[in-house]
This record gives structure tokens, sequence and C-alpha cells, in this order.
């Protein structure tokens, strides 16, 4: 795609996801795509949401009828849509238009809407006439339009620039001061700056970088591997700038040669690597890259860096993951896990690329070495996809381990976030959470309390600044306490180790070190308020924390209608009657009086046996995730099936195969024109007798 040639830059905040690029003819009529670009400091769930096309003649279709569950754009990152069969792209698809026979043209505009069908973007070109302020450009054929900085100005003219034209657009003037652009180079003005050739998911790729301060012309350079050419390059590499290709299963992972060559064929860059003859480096391993350092000489390195500069660990900073075999250890013992693993620092927010320089650190506080392998991390729920910590990962005794962006594509905003450890089912284990992430800063553990620090220990001790007084920090040490009083509705370890929940709030502990607390137990506590994702709760330093007051005290729960599901409502002791409009393994969702609202399923209980058009009666907790109301059951025992759902006979006569739908019509059709056929038959009859009997009468009739 050409979008991975085009210079790596700034990109501007538009407050939403925006689309970002659109190819209508590549190496065909139908190789196509869009591209979608989130340009906040979050992630976005684009599960539900649906990409369409309009006509120049207002004819509006859908390519994506609605994007899967999980489809999660992380923070400032794209989002690739293309042809369900005709794309034949380098890079990998996020997702695909929802049938074959759906295709973008020219004249078109794109349009992006959310799953309450608000349009979120669109951009029109040629001669659409549905558009931001004025259209753009048509795409040419083997080249895309593209939004500048991926700003949105409400103007797809001013916005968008055909890829094909970058380089024109790039050229300066004689009197210009700007970079000259060159058809030539020289051996090293472009080099082999990054190389993946044994990913953990996705394709290979090999990243070049412009030293010179030029613009250069690679329309037609090739690259090789050690017997074939594996790429042809297009457009121009800009001063100073990367770009990257990615390729499928071309590089050998125990060693291989690279080399790239100009339109002469002459040559400008090479690496050789592990068992290829001339080889400058060992091979990298799984998931691992090939990296130029700034003298010149390559390195391995766990961090790896697209498009950015390459960053490394010092070499006793190494992740080491030994191998082992299953009778020597245990296999991801929970109890162990919950007992001796935590997270001890994150790094949310790092000087540069949040993507590239991300990490979450464990350690662990025993004195035997500890298997991993199975278990997840994670971020906030509903963020990015769980990373499965793989198969005999183990973290040495009193020991730490470094989990970068790069291997578990967790995407930590720095608005607020956490980073949490689930078990082999996804059940959360610990739960660590922050706010208002500074750049540079890390989130440490230092003497029992979470704090922000200017001074980052990756796989090492943390440790505090001078100037750890001055930043910013979330400690309950220093922060004002709150008591409440209330009745246990939710003990501990129902949800999660950390949270519990007394009627109208939530309850959080980092250390879980929760005393016997059972339902109906009245207790007050003491902690420092704050909130979760819109939710308010209290955060508990310990069980001293919390006074048991009685026991046995019985509560009744709130009925919720559609006008008292509110902030207020959030934390009590709840239920709903309503009937089931959508049903999965994880949510429900029912009608109460008109609204909408959601049951979650934050254990494991089964839904199967509740589905569409049942009534039920669910109690539990309301709870809130962001703009969100969700009720929460605790258990088997708050739903209750009230009556099951009817199908109606039109909903059934779905079930009828197309041909007996065509037989049943022809045969009703047929009566019809039969009823009719021997209606008039009969009257044609019974006229004709009734004129024999007038013409008989009037024969004998005297005169």
């Amino acid at each position: 795609i050409l979008f991975l040639l085009l210079p790596f830059k700034a990109l501007a905040d538009s407050g939403h996801i925006v689309i970002s690029e659109i190819m209508t003819y590549g190496q065909t009529s139908k190789d196509e795509f869009v591209r979608l670009y989130n340009p906040t400091g979050s992630a976005i769930d684009i599960s539900g949401w649906k990409l369409k096309k309009k006509t120049s003649s207002g004819s509006e279709s859908n390519l994506v009828s609605g994007f899967p569950e999980e489809s999660i754009i992380p923070a400032n990152s794209g989002f690739l849509i293309t042809h369900k069969t005709d794309y034949v792209g380098a890079e990998s698809a996020d997702a695909t238009w929802s049938g074959a026979s759906y295709s973008i043209a020219d004249n078109n505009t794109i349009l992006l809407y959310n799953n309450e069908e608000i349009l979120i973007d669109k951009v029109g070109f040629g001669t659409a006439t549905d558009f931001e302020s004025e259209p753009t450009e048509n795409p040419t054929e083997g080249a895309s339009i593209l939004r500048q900085n991926n700003q949105d100005t409400d103007n797809n003219k001013n916005d968008f620039i055909s890829t094909a034209s970058a380089e024109e657009e790039q050229t300066p003037s004689s009197e210009s001061s700007s970079p000259e652009t060159t058809a030539s180079a020289s051996f090293g003005d472009i080099i082999i700056n990054e190389i993946v050739s044994d990913p953990d998911e996705g394709k290979e790729w090999i990243e070049f970088y412009n030293t010179t301060s030029n613009i250069i012309n690679i329309e037609g350079w090739e690259v090789y591997d050690g017997s074939n050419k594996i790429y042809t390059l297009l457009g121009v590499i800009y001063p100073n700038s990367f770009i990257t290709i990615e390729i499928n299963n071309r590089l050998n992972n125990s060693g291989d040669a690279i080399y790239l060559s100009d339109a002469n064929n002459f040559s400008i860059a090479q690496l050789i690597y592990g068992d290829w003859n001339g080889s400058m480096i060992e091979a990298p391993k799984k998931g691992e890259s090939i990296a130029r350092e700034t003298n010149g000489s390559y390195k391995i390195t766990t961090i790896l860096t697209k498009n950015y500069e390459n960053q490394f660990l010092e070499e006793q900073e190494t992740v080491e993951i030994q191998k082992i075999t299953s009778n020597n250890f245990y296999q991801s013992d929970i109890n162990i896990i919950e007992q001796f693993i935590t997270v001890n620092e994150i790094l949310p927010n790092p000087e540069g690329s949040d993507t590239t320089g991300e990490w979450i650190e464990l350690y662990n506080s025993g004195d035997e070495d500890i298997n991993l392998g199975g278990i997840y991390l994670d971020d906030m729920e509903g963020g990015s996809n769980p990373y499965k910590i793989p198969n005999d990962t183990i973290i040495k005794a009193s020991g730490y381990l470094l989990f970068p962006y790069n291997k578990t594509k967790l995407s930590l905003n720095n608005t607020n976030d956490s980073a949490r450890i689930l078990d082999q089912d996804k059940n959360e284990i610990i739960n660590i959470e922050y706010d208002d992430a500074k750049e540079g800063l890390s989130y440490a553990l230092l003497d029992d309390d979470w704090q922000w620090t200017s001074s980052p220990t990756p796989l090492a001790e943390n440790i505090k600044t001078k100037k750890q007084e001055n930043i910013k920090t979330t400690s309950t040490s220093s922060a004002a306490q709150n008591s409440a009083t209330g009745i246990v509705i939710v003990p501990p370890n129902i949800f999660n180790t950390q949270t519990m929940y007394i009627n109208g709030l939530q309850l959080y502990m980092f250390y879980a070190d929760w005393p016997a607390l059972e339902i109906g137990d009245k207790i007050t506590v003491w902690g420092e308020p704050s909130t979760y994702y819109g939710e308010p709760r209290l955060k508990l330093k310990g069980k001293n924390s919390i006074q048991t007051l009685s026991h046995n005290n019985s509560l009744e729960p709130l009925a919720l209608t559609s006008s008292n599901i509110d902030d207020e409502a959030v934390g009590n002791f709840v239920s709903a009657e309503g009937e089931i409009i959508e049903s999965s393994s994880k949510k429900i969702s029912i009608y109460i009086d008109g609204s909408e609202l959601l049951i979650y399923n934050k254990t494991s209980i089964d839904f199967s046996g509740i589905k569409e058009r049942d009534i039920i009666k669910i109690t539990g907790v309301l709870s809130k995730y962001n703009d969100e109301y969700r009720l929460l059951p605790r258990n088997e025992d708050d739903i209750q099936l009230i009556s099951q759902g009817i199908i109606e006979k039109s909903e059934a006569a779905k079930d009828i195969s197309p041909f007996w739908q065509y037989f049943a019509s022809t045969l009703a059709i047929s009566g019809i024109f039969g009823t009719i056929y021997l209606k008039r038959r009969k009257n044609d009859r019974t006229t004709k007798t009734g004129t024999a009997q007038r013409v008989e009468q009037r024969e004998e009739a005297p005169f």
C-alpha cells in the first residue's frame, strides 16, 4: 500500500475516528480499501459500526454492515478495511467488505456510522454530491487519496492529497530552500534500519531509512532476499524518514540476506543474518527484530519500533524466558500467582511513540521461580484484546519480567486505564488503575503505595527521585479519607478479587486483603474517594479499613424503570424485568418501558438457557462504565425466567425455503384466477339460461 511509502509525521488529533485513506483501483478494479485512523489518546471500540458508500446519484449502500465484536482501534493507530476477495496489497486487512459483490468507485462518498447510526465521518471525491465543504479528487489508478497528517478541517478537498501526486507536490521550485528531489542515490544513502523475520503475529517487515537531506525517488527500486526478488518500491522517501514494507513468509527464520537495489540495479543497502553466508549478526528469535545502532552495527532487540528510531534495552535488562519441562514446574498455579506475582511498574506514556515504548512490568516476590504460562495480561475491561502469556514463561524468584507493547499489543491510554492480570479463564486476579499519565513518568509501586516517578526502572527495583514530592500521585497516604456505611450486596471474589459492593458504592483494595464478608453484613469502611470509568468508589488500604457492625441484614432491591436508571442508582442493589432483545454469552439486552438496559456477565453465569423474546427478571448491582449503565448479576439465582418468548407466525414463515414460498405463492395466485374464471363461467351459463327462458316465455305469451 502506498501509504507505507509516505513519511511518518506528527499527527493532528481530530478527536474522533477519521477516514484516513481510500483506494478505488489498485492492480484490478476491485483491489480497493478504506483505512480508518484513531487520532485520540484512547483505544476506541468500533464493534457494530457501519461503513457505507453513496453514489453521485444519492444511492447509499453498505460496505461493512457491522464491524464484528472486538473491533478495536488502538490509540494513534490505523484500521484497514479491504475488498472481501480481490484485495492484493501487502498489508493484512483488519476487516473486509461484508460481501464480495460490494465495491467502491470514482465519484463515491464513503461514510462511517457508529452503532447508533450517528455519522462520524464522510469523504466525497470526484463529482460526489455528498461531501464535507468540497469534494477531493478521485483516486487515480494504482494510487490512493490520503488524509494529510490525519487532520480533519471538515473540508475534504483541503484534507486529502493523492499519493500519486505526493512527489510532485513536494518538489521544490528553483527559488525554494526545500529539499531537492533526486532520482539517484549512493550506497548507504538509504539503509536497512530494522527487520522482523519471525513475527509473533502479522507479517514480516523491513524498514528503510533515508539518511540524506534530499527527497529520493525510489520508483522501481527492488528488494531481494537471498534468492529472489520480493518487492518493488514505489513513490519517494523523504529526508530523515522511514518507509516500511510488509511481506508474506519470504524471510528465512534461521538466516537470510536482504538486498536493496535502485532502478538501475545499483546496490544501495544490504543486511545478512543468521546462518547465511557472510552473516553480520545471528538470527533473531520469534518476536524480536534486528535493528541498526547509531554506530552502524546491528543488534537484536525485543523492542520493535516500526517507523520510529530504534530502541534497545541494556544487556542485563534483556527479558529472559526459560524453557523447562512441565514435570519440573507447575503450570500457572493461580494460588501461587495470586500470592507472589504483582504488577510492579507501568509506563503508559513514554517519551516519543506510545505504541513502541509502552510496557508493563511484573515482579515475583517469592523465593521460587514461577511459571506464568497460560494466564493473561490486559488493560482496562473492554480495551485491547488480552495478551496470553506463552507456555513455560518463567519469572525468576525475586525477579522481574517486562512485557512491551510490541509483544502484547496492549495499548495503554494516557487519560486513564489499568494493567490487569487474568487467570486462564480470563477472570481478573489483579487490577492496577491509573489516571492522567504524564509523558516520561512511570506508575510504580513504592513503599507499598502506587506513585508516579520520573525515573522508570524496567527490570529493576523501583526508585524514588528527589523531585518525587512534586509529582502528582494518587497515593492514599496523603489523600483525604472518607467513610461509608452500608450492607454488603456483592462480597469480594465474586466479580474479581479486588472489588466488592455495599449498597450504593463500589469498594476497591489493591492487595485484596479482605476480612470474611457475606451478603447481608453491615459494615463501615474508610478510604480514598475515586471514580472508575464514571462509577464512584472508595479505595481501601487493607482489612483494617473495614469494621463489621452486624450480620444477616435484609435489603429489598430497587425496581428499575426507564425513569430511574441514572447515576443515583449506580452501585445499588437493583432488579429489572423486561423482554430480551439480544443475547450472547457475555451480554443480554432487555427492554424496560421502552428503554434498553445491558445485562453484563462478569462471572461464569450460563446465559445459554435464555433467548430473545423471553421475559426475565434480573437482580444484581447497577454499574456504570463510561456512559453506559450495566446491571451485573452475581450468580444464576439472580436470573428468573418469567415467560418464554413465542415465535410469531411471520417469523416462522422465514424458515420456509424460497422454493416452497414460490410454490405456495404460485398456488395462491392460481387459486385466485381459477376462482374468477369459474365465477365468470357460472355467470355466463346463468345469463344464457335466463335469456333462453325469456325467449321461450315470449314465444308462448299471447299477443
